[in-house]
């Protein structure tokens, strides 16, 4: 799930918000980082675009791995944080057919 500044997609929006919470996560979750840039401090990151982070989660089915990701993407905090509320609500196409 796509962790965004308040604002985008709008052309303009306001960055330069330190980032908490990256690296905090669990087992089974990763975050990769994109609209950010580095702060005045060793290892900060401050906002610096929409698309702030990725948060991916694991999980033995689609239902435990997006209830996973929303509650890890509740320890990545900046100000104006956006996490859409329908990530994974739409139901799973089934495969009917193999490519093979």
């Amino acid at each position: 799930m796509v962790l965004a500044s308040g604002g985008y997609p709008a052309a303009q929006f306001p960055t330069g918000f330190p980032i908490h919470g990256i690296g905090n996560q669990g087992r089974g979750t990763q975050v990769f980082v994109g609209g950010v840039k580095p702060g005045e401090t060793a290892g900060e990151l401050l906002t610096n675009g929409g698309r702030v982070a990725v948060l991916v989660a694991h999980g033995p089915d689609l239902p435990t791995a997006v209830q996973l990701a929303y509650a890890e993407a509740e320890l990545v905090y900046f100000q104006d944080k956006y996490v859409r509320p329908d990530i994974g609500q739409r139901p799973t196409p089934q495969l009917t057919t193999s490519a093979y």
